[in-house]
């Protein structure tokens, strides 16, 4: 139940950042993830408190119908019931032709099995023809398939 907690937020993450242009655009993604390696112990309030590791591959969609394909590597850590605005951290590295960009978000678990998540973020591009862009994204992950959609900023 744990990995699949943390493979439904990792996975929507790792594969949303597939696109890029030059201007402004927006994206639709799609996302399949490994099986995430998983690592975790007790938390603060005695229950489970993990993280995981996940790569992926899919298809990002620009709105001018060009299609990318990225690769993705990406870390998430459940965060203690205290408050939080999220109940999972993610962080990406993404790969794509001509560039290499980083997401940073938060997930919430849409049911009681934890095995369904939406999350929203940021994209930051850190080589190539997106280096220093931003950008913001949101997805929902289901069964290891992520979805989702996205703009790059000027």
């Amino acid at each position: 139940m744990i990995k699949s907690k943390m493979y439904i937020a990792t996975a929507t993450a790792i594969l949303a950042l597939s696109f890029g242009s030059a201007n402004a655009q927006t994206f639709n993604f799609e996302t399949k993830s490994d099986s995430p390696v998983v690592v975790g112990g007790v938390g603060p309030d005695g229950g489970s408190y993990v993280g995981s590791y996940i790569t992926s591959n899919g298809v990002t969609t620009n709105a001018d119908g060009s299609k990318l394909k990225p690769t993705s590597k990406c870390v998430s850590m459940m965060q203690p019931p205290n408050g939080n605005i999220f109940a999972v951290h993610v962080a990406c590295d993404v790969t794509r032709k001509g560039a290499v960009y980083t997401i940073a978000a938060g997930c919430n678990f849409m049911n009681k099995e934890k095995t369904e998540t939406s999350c929203v973020g940021g994209l930051k591009g850190k080589a190539g023809e997106l280096e220093g862009r931003t950008g913001s994204i949101t997805w929902h992950t289901k069964g290891g398939i992520s979805k989702g959609t996205g703009q790059w900023h000027e």
